[in-house]
């Protein structure tokens, strides 16, 4: 049996989530998530595994998520970890890339 994460597919293949399932986010206090999260199924909305994210942010901004889907069981510790420093990393490119160009001092 093939478990399909509808919410995924959309999402990569139209590049955006639906109101639903930034909704259903929203209510399980991923906004306010300092760290790992659990993400419960909601298949009404075409989540059908849970997931564990984690918030990208700088300087307490929130620029997006890191996701990890549930499809191969239950993440261990060193997944987690990466997904953490993946987190890390990306608020660093995002911070870099939306910047302005400074001037030299001298």
């Amino acid at each position: 049996m093939t478990l399909r994460d509808h919410a995924r597919i959309e999402s990569v293949m139209h590049r955006g989530v639906s109101t639903a399932l930034v909704a259903h986010v929203g209510e399980q206090g991923a906004a306010q998530a300092s760290d790992v999260f659990t993400l419960p199924p909601c298949p009404q909305i075409g989540i059908t595994m849970e997931r564990i994210g984690n918030p990208i942010r700088s300087n307490d901004a929130l620029l997006g998520y890191v996701w990890l889907i549930g499809s191969d069981g239950p993440a261990g510790e060193r997944a987690v970890e990466l997904l953490r420093e993946v987190a890390t990393q990306a608020a660093l490119s995002c911070t870099a890339t939306t910047l302005p160009a400074r001037s030299p001092s001298w």
